[in-house]
């Protein structure tokens, strides 16, 4: 079939905001390839000017099914980009009525796209209902999300373990991290609990940790502390402690410790919190690089916070440059210093 390009007229349309008239000349068009692309690049003009329920109409009247792949580079792009058809098209429109906190047409039009394609956008979904203050759709969604995940996560995973066993298990280990995150804040203890447990599980498959590992596995404890499940907590910590030492960087280490304090803290377990801290501070204090050294001060703060030290608080911050991040963590000390319950 030749190129497929979309046509100048319907270009300078779209490019002079009349896109009724580029609508109007769609039926003209005979190369079905050129028709998905143009409809596509309507619809996205309707979302560039907020008009979301004309876009979405527009995608879902594109016929199916998409450009086939290969085909791509035989339609020219409309400034610079090109539409990737119905597909492309119905997931610009999911995603900006989520960006404007239209949830319910978000997740009414997920169900366009391909059951493989969902997840982030039920994801999305889930998390802005969370931050609407309305935890039961958020935990609603986030159990339609996981059992799309369920349903996908063995084939993908075969298929990545392919190539690399624990490049699999990295995006499993992340993307199960993500919904635990998620069940957390939204009221999920008990699902979040249970993901917790596979994470711990799945982490011992890799070869090292790394700051994003481990910083997980903190979620995790904090997980095991919400169910009261403080042997656990206490194992991952004793885990992450034991993996901190095979890090390089001091200024990780740092940031990782002082995490660990602060898990200690949640757990009522102070003398223990102060001990780990102590070992963070040292670490910090030793950091030569001015911006290292800032990073992991800062991350001491909220724990001496929660021991109640916010003299510690505020004595480490002449450590942290450049001067206005200083003031501005210095203020911030202060303002939790006059509203302990925030």
């Amino acid at each position: 079939m030749e190129a497929a390009g979309i046509s100048p007229e319907i270009v300078r349309l779209i490019r002079a905001g009349q896109l009724e008239a580029a609508l109007a000349l769609v039926p003209k068009i005979q190369n079905p390839y050129e028709r998905e692309a143009t409809l596509a690049s309507i619809s996205e003009a309707y979302l560039q000017r907020g008009q979301l329920q004309q876009a979405e109409t527009i995608a879902l009247g594109i016929p199916a099914p998409s450009l086939p792949e290969g085909e791509l580079h035989d339609v020219e792009p409309y400034d610079g980009e090109y539409p990737f058809g119905r597909d492309w098209a119905i997931s610009s429109v999911i995603t900006a009525y989520i960006n404007a906190g239209q949830l319910d047409s978000a997740l009414a039009l997920v169900n366009q796209r391909d059951e493989e394609d969902r997840l982030p956008f039920l994801l999305d979904i889930a998390e802005h209902y969370q931050v609407q203050g309305q935890p039961a759709k958020a935990l609603a969604v986030l159990d339609l999300a996981l059992a799309n995940y369920r349903s996908e996560e063995e084939e993908k995973t075969e298929e990545l373990a392919k190539y690399s066993l624990e490049a699999a298990n990295a995006i499993r280990f992340t993307t199960l991290a993500r919904f635990m995150g998620i069940y957390s804040v939204a009221g999920g203890a008990r699902q979040a609990a249970a993901l917790a447990n596979e994470l711990v599980t799945l982490v011992q498959s890799f070869t090292r940790q790394t700051l994003l590992t481990l910083y997980i596995l903190l979620g995790t404890a904090y997980v095991y502390e919400a169910v009261n499940q403080k042997e656990q907590a206490n194992s991952v910590l004793t885990f992450v402690l034991q993996s901190t030492e095979a890090l390089e960087e001091s200024y990780v280490k740092a940031m990782i410790l002082s995490g660990v304090a602060r898990v200690y803290t949640a757990l009522e377990e102070n003398d223990r919190a102060q001990q780990v801290l102590y070992q963070a501070q040292e670490l910090a204090d030793a950091v030569s690089e001015a911006s290292q050294q800032s990073v992991s001060t800062v991350s001491l703060i909220p724990t001496y916070l929660a021991l109640g030290q916010p003299e510690n608080a505020l004595r480490i911050t002449e450590a942290i440059e450049p001067l206005e991040l200083r003031q501005q963590v210095q203020q911030a000390i202060t303002c939790a210093q006059a509203n302990p319950s925030r």
